[in-house]
């Protein structure tokens, strides 16, 4: 579900925008873990996250 974006907050650590498609995407980052953005001729193709559990 895509949600449209009225304003960006630099300040959140915890989203990531990116755009894909020619669309803004805000992607919401896990506290423990990893997220990657595979790239393909500038353009992001994929966002891959992983979570991790704290122990």
């Amino acid at each position: 579900m895509k949600r449209k974006i009225d304003e960006i907050d630099l300040q959140n650590k915890r989203k990531l925008y990116v755009v894909k498609n020619g669309e803004l995407i805000a992607h919401d980052l896990p506290e423990h873990g990893e997220t990657v953005v595979v790239m393909h001729q500038g353009e992001a193709k994929d966002i891959i996250t992983t979570v991790k559990t704290r122990l």
